[in-house]
């Protein structure tokens, strides 16, 4: 009659230990962060009354296995910093249509193969899906917007390739961190564009975002880190973005061109504690920085005069 099995950051040393199979009433499984390795087996699929598995932080292989798919009461699923491949399309299709109650998916820092097309449309009920890190590839495709539970998106430093524009984010007005960072993605919005999230974090590091600094980013009252660098944005940041109502604590712009000065109103930013502008064509003399700014990085510039 065992529910629950909690074993997280211990030394097991082993593959996954075979009696757990036979515990037919478990509904969480707890086993990350303990040295495990080799595949994931099919007797998997013998724990129906699952809702939470937690094998994160391992050394597991393989392909996750088909049985998954018999596992319809999972709300939460962490495979995330293993070494599983093969091609989570195909492994998707069969799984996630049983899945009606997934909230959670994480299966970062691995090395799947396959595309976004064709399967993620059946988790209606979504907050979290973390794929970085992969080796996944092709577009994201529009009915990502289908999801309108999600909060958190991160499909960063994978093979991903597309333009973006607003149909992509049409219904996800819940989302609160977006992370596209280190695929090959080209944004394309309206000018005028409103989203409908308030974000706390953006990260569209290596994306063709420019040549303009986004100017929705301006409706981001919440927002504390953002990650434009290597944008492919050109010319003077805009006042606005140092006289920002958001409570912004990171904003990275490195390896951008960006040209002008830096504000005499950035001693002002009373939240910021990482300001990253480096490899860019800034003039003139550096300013007071706010007391919070921890990490400060204005290297390969044009700035001149003294240190204040």
């Amino acid at each position: 009659a065992l529910k629950v099995i909690d074993l997280k950051n211990n030394e097991l040393n082993s593959s996954l230990p075979d009696w757990i199979w036979n515990l037919s009433s478990l509904s969480d499984l707890d086993l990350s962060s303990c040295e495990l390795s080799g595949r994931i087996p099919d007797e998997l699929g013998k724990l129906a009354a699952l809702q939470f598995i937690g094998l994160g932080n391992n050394k597991l292989n393989g392909a996750i296995p088909r049985s998954m798919s018999r596992l319809c009461n999972l709300v939460h699923i962490d495979l995330s910093r293993n070494i599983l491949s093969g091609n989570l399309s195909e492994a998707a299709r069969s799984m996630f249509p049983c899945m009606k109650k997934l909230q959670i998916l994480n299966l970062a820092d691995n090395k799947l193969t396959g595309q976004l097309s064709g399967w993620h449309e059946h988790m209606a009920s979504l907050e979290v899906l973390d794929l970085s890190e992969n080796l996944l590839s092709g577009v994201l495709p529009t009915s990502i917007s289908r999801l309108s539970n999600l909060t958190y998106l991160d499909i960063s430093f994978n093979k991903l390739i597309g333009e973006l524009s607003e149909l992509h984010f049409t219904n996800l007005s819940r989302l609160d961190a977006l992370v596209l960072a280190s695929n090959s993605f080209k944004v394309v919005v309206k000018h005028s564009w409103f989203p409908p999230f308030q974000l706390t974090k953006l990260g569209l590091h290596g994306c063709l975002v420019g040549p303009q600094f986004p100017t929705w980013l301006q409706s981001q009252t919440r927002i504390k880190m953002i990650d434009l660098g290597s944008a492919g944005i050109r010319g003077a940041l805009p006042d606005w973005i140092w006289n920002f109502s958001s409570p912004m604590a990171s904003l990275n712009v490195s390896m951008n061109n960006i040209t002008g000065e830096l504000p005499a109103s950035l001693v002002r930013s009373k939240m910021l504690i990482t300001l990253n502008i480096r490899h860019n064509q800034l003039e003139g003399y550096i300013p007071d920085m706010p007391n919070s700014v921890r990490v400060l990085d204005l290297s390969h510039n044009n700035l001149s005069g003294s240190l204040p």
